[in-house]
């Protein structure tokens, strides 16, 4: 009985995965922009998690900006299709998932896509995919068993190595203690915003080999134990608070001077590199991210976009740092539209350093 229902579902599949192959097809991402309307629309699509339970839901965005970064403020059309569950809203959506797949597998990944039109700049593609879990056990484990688990992956501690194997590492890095009360605030949020998307990272880890992922640390000079549910915001803050306590400055300054980002300003930032064989201090190509500038409330923002893109990618090469580079600018310039002096800086605090 069930062979029409899971031919159905392997077909559904298969056709979205082409029409993501020709929509994609002859892109270069890290291209200039050229005249016409076809590749002046550009767009970025994010899940505010990776990881959703059959029977719960995900929200999905949809950013729109034209070829330099500038916001646009007419209405546009977005048609989504996804490859199992319904998806409903615009720039804002809701992907519901009643049921898991057919089939035996307890974690499948589901696709969807989202065509968007502009009137003037013509037509946009974007694909994403969340891992969709047909149990709370396939999600691994619970409560005090998973604290381990999780400050092993956040955390790099005292005289120890970052951990091999992975293909993206990134730090999240403050130069100095803070010297004011909103330098204060901005390590705390930066430090929740991680927190928070850290578990749905660390379950990633299961179904996906270590060179898919990006792994960020933060340097800390004695352990500190995550608790696996961090949804009140009372805890939360007192977690970020125990983290920053914590925190290992000297050796956040010596990582900082090896990526050649010593600097008067104090963070926080995001800096990340592609490991070399599992080597995660080979050289290479340098994304930076240099928060000191922005609001408190906006650190947030960053640090989770960053999270929410890398998580989406499977591969890592200059052409897709420079394309993580370029949707977290179009993220925040679309979020600050109110604010155009940060988007006219965004180029500065956001860069990509490729090797010599």
């Amino acid at each position: 009985m069930n062979k029409p229902r899971r031919f159905f579902s392997t077909l559904v599949n298969v056709l979205l995965s082409l029409v993501l192959f020709f929509a994609w097809s002859g892109i270069d991402v890290n291209a200039e922009p050229t005249v016409g309307a076809a590749a002046s629309l550009r767009s970025v699509c994010l899940p505010d998690q990776p990881v959703v339970q059959a029977g719960k839901s995900v929200t999905l965005r949809v950013w729109a900006t034209d070829a330099d970064g500038a916001v646009i403020t007419r209405p546009i059309r977005l048609t989504w299709a996804a490859s199992i569950g319904r998806i409903v809203g615009d720039q804002i959506a809701t992907w519901s998932f009643e049921s898991g797949a057919d089939g035996s597998a307890e974690v499948i990944k589901a696709h969807a896509v989202v065509t968007i039109d502009d009137e003037m700049l013509g037509r946009a593609v974007c694909d994403l995919s969340v891992y969709l879990s047909k149990s709370n056990n396939s999600l691994g484990l619970s409560g005090a068993n998973r604290s381990p688990m999780l400050s092993d992956r956040a955390f790099l501690l005292h005289s120890s190595d970052p951990p091999r194997g992975y293909g993206l590492y990134s730090y999240l890095l403050f130069y100095a203690p803070p010297g004011s009360d909103e330098e204060r605030q901005r390590y705390l949020s930066a430090i929740e915003a991680y927190l928070l998307i850290l578990q749905p990272l660390e379950e990633m880890e299961r179904y996906r080999r270590r060179s898919e992922l990006d792994i960020i640390l933060l340097p800390l000079k004695s352990n500190v134990e995550i608790p696996a549910d961090l949804s009140n915001q009372d805890q939360l803050t007192h977690m970020a608070e125990r983290v920053l306590a914590a925190y290992d400055y000297a050796r956040a300054k010596v990582l900082l001077f090896e990526f050649g980002k010593a600097s008067s300003t104090t963070g926080p930032y995001l800096v990340s590199k592609i490991a070399d064989e599992g080597n995660s201090s080979a050289a290479g190509s340098l994304l930076s991210f240099d928060m000191s500038h922005v609001v408190p409330k906006l650190v947030h923002n960053w640090v989770r976009t960053f999270c929410s893109l890398t998580a989406q990618e499977h591969s890592w090469s200059d052409v897709v740092l420079a394309k993580i580079a370029l949707d977290t600018r179009n993220v925040i310039a679309v979020g600050a539209n109110e604010t155009p002096q940060i988007v006219t800086s965004l180029k500065n605090w956001i860069q990509l350093v490729k090797a010599q």
